[in-house]
Parts: structure tokens; C-alpha cells; sequence
């Protein structure tokens, strides 16, 4: 009599290495990149999440990871032979800049998750804090990086024309000592 827990584990492992054909679709966003709509998302074969150099099959319209392209992945109707495009965020995206796109999803990213110019400096060994400062409050505060983008409102040039005043909080009740 076999056990159960190796019947189990060589039944995962055959689905593992022999994938079945149903696969789910995973929902994909739209995004425009230098004027061209691309589909950012997983990868079609391991539902591994894309980022930054990916494989789209121009025959199948899919997307595949570099490691499954490697591999040499074919699946549904994807064959590997088919003629394919590199996705890759290694691009300048704004004129006048030296930044990659590569690199403003990072400065964003670093700036959604430390919030302070020092750590989001911490990523960038090869730029100081004032060149960080200044490319984003050229190209994003000051709205010089696409006519697409919002415009934030400069906060910095309507709050230095107004007259900091400072506050006290009134005292309700004296303290007593004990």
C-alpha cells in the first residue's frame, strides 16, 4: 500500500513539470509608453509578474519572462520559434534628461515608500540629493515631463508668499501639583 503523502507529492510534482492546458487569465493593465499601448502584467507561461526587460511574442500578442524565453517555453499556441520584440525600460523618457525609465519607476517607487530624500537617495549611488531634488521638481512639480501628466499645484511657490503664523493651543486647566 503506497502513502498517501508521496502519492500527493508526485501528483504536484507531475503538475508542476507537466503544467495542464487550462490555464487562468490574469488580469493585465494597459499602459502607453512612448505613444504605444503595452500590456504590462505576468508572464503567460509561469504567471510570473513583469519587470523591466520582458519577451512579447509578436505572433501570439503574449508576454514571456526572460527566464521561461530562455528555456526555450512554448505553451498553447506559442511556439518558440515565433518572431518576438524585447520590452525593455532601458530608454531615455524625457528630453533633456540622462534618466531611464528604468530609472524614474525606482525614483517613484523609492519615493512612494520612503518619503524622504535622503533614503531615496540611498538608491541612487550615483547621483546626489539636490540632482534627485531638481529632476523631480523639474519634470514632475513643475510639469515639465509630458503635457499628459497632472500638473500638481506648486505648493512651494504659494506657500513662500504666505506669512507662517504660529499658533498656541489655549490652556483649558492648570496642572495641580500632587
Amino acid at each position: 500500500m503506497a502513502n498517501t503523502n508521496t502519492d500527493l507529492t508526485e501528483e504536484d510534482a507531475a503538475d508542476l513539470q507537466f503544467p495542464k492546458d487550462s490555464r487562468p487569465q490574469l488580469p493585465t493593465t494597459i499602459a502607453t509608453v512612448s505613444n504605444k499601448s503595452v500590456v504590462l502584467g505576468c508572464c503567460s507561461n509561469c504567471f510570473n509578474e513583469l519587470v523591466l526587460r520582458y519577451i512579447v511574442c509578436e505572433k501570439c500578442k503574449i508576454n514571456i519572462c526572460l527566464d521561461c524565453f530562455a528555456n526555450g517555453a512554448e505553451f498553447g499556441n506559442h511556439q518558440n520559434d515565433h518572431e518576438y520584440r524585447i520590452f525593455s525600460t532601458n530608454f531615455l523618457l524625457f528630453e533633456n534628461s540622462d534618466w531611464t525609465a528604468e530609472e524614474e519607476l525606482k525614483l517613484l517607487e523609492s519615493l512612494l515608500f520612503y518619503g524622504n530624500w535622503r533614503l531615496v537617495a540611498s538608491d541612487f549611488p550615483n547621483r546626489t540629493i539636490e540632482e534627485i531634488k531638481e529632476h523631480y521638481e523639474y519634470f514632475y512639480l513643475d510639469g515639465n515631463a509630458n503635457k499628459n501628466l497632472p500638473i500638481p499645484v506648486n505648493r512651494l511657490r504659494r506657500a513662500s508668499s504666505l506669512r507662517l503664523q504660529y499658533y498656541r493651543l489655549p490652556v483649558f486647566g492648570r496642572l495641580q501639583r500632587a
